[in-house]
């Protein structure tokens, strides 16, 4: 596995250019927690980034997953990567599906990793680092 903790390597892994600070969330997918509770929390974390992303519009949200993910909009970008793609990425799998594990980035400068499962804290982290 290649080393992603760089700006650059997630552009050339996921064919995506960071023009501006970007908030990139890794999700096990919607509906995933339905299935396998230890993996709940998608749907409550995708909604409450975009509530978060509407105050910050010199951000870029981006949310990535195996699975189901919604539609994009004006606030988030979403993005279903393939499983080729995911094994650059932490992972869990279950039966024959691959789920991303819980990570965000924040990428400017230099790059701010958390990982956790929980989806909650996820969500305060970005508001932490955003309150910087």
């Amino acid at each position: 596995m290649q080393n992603i903790l760089s700006k650059e390597n997630l552009e050339k892994i996921l064919n995506i250019h960071f023009t501006k600070p970007t908030i990139l969330f890794l999700f096990p997918g919607l509906g995933v927690g339905n299935i396998y509770n230890e993996l709940a929390g998608c749907t409550l974390q995708t909604h409450e980034m975009e509530v978060i992303s509407k105050s910050y519009k010199n951000i870029d949200f981006i949310g990535i997953s195996t699975q189901i993910v919604p539609d994009n909009n004006s606030y988030i970008k979403y993005i279903q990567i393939q499983k080729d793609i995911a094994q650059y990425f932490d992972t869990t799998k279950k039966e024959k599906e691959i789920y991303l594990k819980r990570i965000t980035y924040i990428i400017n400068d230099k790059i701010d990793i958390y990982k956790n499962t929980s989806s909650n804290l996820h969500i305060e982290f970005v508001k932490e680092k955003l309150s910087k």
